[in-house]
């Protein structure tokens, strides 16, 4: 039989040259900016932080979580309330390094990475008519909200919600300040 080759670095190396995105560890200088979240109580430390820039590089994370036999968080603008978007001693597939968005004009939508923040949708849409609705849906906190927001997670916590009927607002359009 052959011998067995590994990259320098063990697992965690053949993950690094596995992506183009970067791989945060705790030894790493940037870890403790890389495994921060939004709510500051949830203080979660990963053992590997896999920010991802393309497809591929999530499936290279998946592959090295499931051989380390690793615990996954998914985190996208690290907003979970509850802290769900990071994990003790697991790794967190970070997609913050997927933001892109693109629109289909002609067939009102759009496609947004799974990083893409409303900020981001708002930015790209902002001269397109998408699909329209008869709901409107407002988002109070869209700098740093991810497009996926609730959709595989707790969303804003009951005493932050705006309860679901019929509001008034009023718009005031001007200059920036």
């Amino acid at each position: 039989g052959g011998a067995m080759t590994r990259t320098v670095g063990g697992p965690i190396g053949e993950l690094r040259a596995a992506m183009a995105g970067v791989v945060f560890t705790p030894e790493d200088p940037d870890y403790d900016q890389a495994r921060l979240l939004w709510n500051a109580d949830a203080d979660r430390r990963p053992a590997v932080v896999a920010r991802c820039s393309s497809a591929s590089d999530v499936v290279a994370a998946l592959r090295y979580a499931q051989a380390e036999g690793l615990e996954i968080a998914v985190r996208c603008g690290a907003h979970s309330a509850s802290g769900q978007s990071g994990v003790d001693g697991g790794l967190v597939v970070d997609l913050s390094g997927m933001r892109q968005v693109t629109v289909d004009p002609e067939r009102k939508r759009a496609r947004a990475g799974g990083g893409a923040l409303i900020s981001d949708l708002d930015a790209a849409t902002h001269d397109v008519e998408v699909r329209p609705r008869a709901e409107t849906f407002v988002t109070i906190d869209a700098v740093h909200r991810g497009v996926g927001t609730a959709s595989c997670g707790p969303d804003t916590l009951p005493p932050y919600l705006v309860a679901t009927g019929e509001h008034r607002w009023t718009w005031i359009l001007g200059p920036d300040a």
